[in-house]
């Protein structure tokens, strides 16, 4: 019987010391996906940084499209889904490019619930069948009035969800081109779109028309600052040479198209301060004669150019590993005196790591420049 006993005890402490193997196991196991986004590719931060496709009302949520030939899922598409699907109030949308379809059937659903669905497009693009579908339903959609571009992506949500940055609604940005998303949880960023949108739903004011009247410059939101501008409204490119002036370390930007000389001559001067400048351009943009790739890489900046067969399609800066700059705006003359634009500036470490994965992702993947 004695020894009956100390076999039963030496056997429980087989099995805790089992249980804590394998639960330490199981811990490294969530740890290691939290930080490559083994589970997916969207980000719910500053207040956590696990990966997640829920929308959180504390939580700022990060997503980037696939970016692959043949991709069949894609975290923006499930995060802006989950983010109508809530909606108990109010949408409101300016969207340059609307083509898919599924999108299109959410808004009808919502609006035959007796949400307040409201469109603005861009009026090149008003003939696809995903903005006809919502027209039919009785959804309102203006087109927009402006010689330029009504280039902007963003949807807001009950007056509290903003959902922004590069991505259009079509099969080709949700899925196959490089892209990314951000879901802010504030009511006062809210407020700064809505007027955007109220100044073209409702006066019909577009582009050099429209007038500066972003109420909120800085709005924190947990650990973050949020900053919110509109081109041509706020002299945007004042706002982007003030980030690069202020740098200190580090300066990274994925740009589909960079043309503006006053942002080049802006990064080689960082550049000749010292500081880690490195970037990754749209390849069917550069090597023109109005691209600053070449320049860049003449003075000493590292330039590769994406590896993707369809298209890089993002507009953004990360600031000494603690500031993202994203949205709609092309860093071009366009997109700075003519279009309509919307840039968010978020300072946060935890939002700017998430970003420079994705980052890093498409620069080691990318083609170096040679001249």
């Amino acid at each position: 019987m004695y020894k009956n006993k100390r076999r039963g005890k030496y056997q429980k402490k087989v099995n805790l010391l089992v249980c804590l193997t394998v639960g330490l196991i199981l811990l490294l196991f969530l740890n290691y996906s939290r930080i490559t986004g083994v589970f997916n590719r969207a980000f719910c931060v500053p207040l956590t940084t696990t990966s997640a496709s829920s929308i959180n009302p504390e939580n700022i949520t990060v997503s980037f499209s696939p970016g692959t030939p043949g991709a069949v899922n894609s975290e923006i598409l499930n995060t802006l889904e989950k983010l109508l699907w809530r909606a108990r109030y109010s949408i409101y949308g300016a969207i340059y490019d609307f083509d898919y379809e599924p999108i299109a059937e959410i808004l009808i659903k919502k609006f035959q619930q007796g949400i307040d669905v409201k469109l603005v497009v861009e009026a090149d693009n008003s003939k696809e069948r995903a903005v006809l579908l919502c027209e039919q339903a009785g959804i309102p959609v203006l087109k927009d009035l402006n010689r330029a571009y009504m280039h902007n992506k963003f949807f807001v949500v009950d007056n509290l969800y903003t959902w922004t940055g590069s991505t259009n609604l079509t099969k080709n940005c949700l899925f196959f081109n490089n892209n990314n998303s951000i879901i802010l949880p504030s009511r006062e960023v809210a407020e700064d779109y809505l007027g955007e949108f109220t100044e073209m739903f409702n006066l019909k004011n577009f582009g050099r028309g429209s007038s500066s009247n972003t109420k909120y410059s800085d709005v924190r939101l947990s650990t973050a600052v949020v900053s919110v501008y509109f081109s041509p409204d706020d002299k945007v490119e004042e706002k982007l040479l003030q980030e690069i002036g202020k740098s200190r370390r580090k300066i990274y930007f994925l740009a589909f198209s960079l043309t503006s000389k006053s942002v080049a001559d802006q990064l080689a001067s960082a550049r000749a301060k010292g500081l880690e400048v490195k970037g990754v351009f749209e390849k069917k943009n550069a090597g023109n004669t109005s691209s600053k790739d070449e320049f860049l890489y003449s003075n000493g900046i590292e330039v590769r150019y994406d590896s993707n067969p369809k298209t890089m399609h993002n507009k953004v800066f990360i600031f000494d590993e603690e500031t993202v700059w994203t949205g709609s705006y092309n860093f071009s003359a366009n997109a700075e005196k003519g279009n309509d634009e919307n840039v968010i500036i978020i300072r946060a470490r935890e939002v700017a790591q998430a970003y420079i994965r994705e980052f890093q992702r498409l620069f080691d993947t990318g083609v170096p420049m040679r001249i």
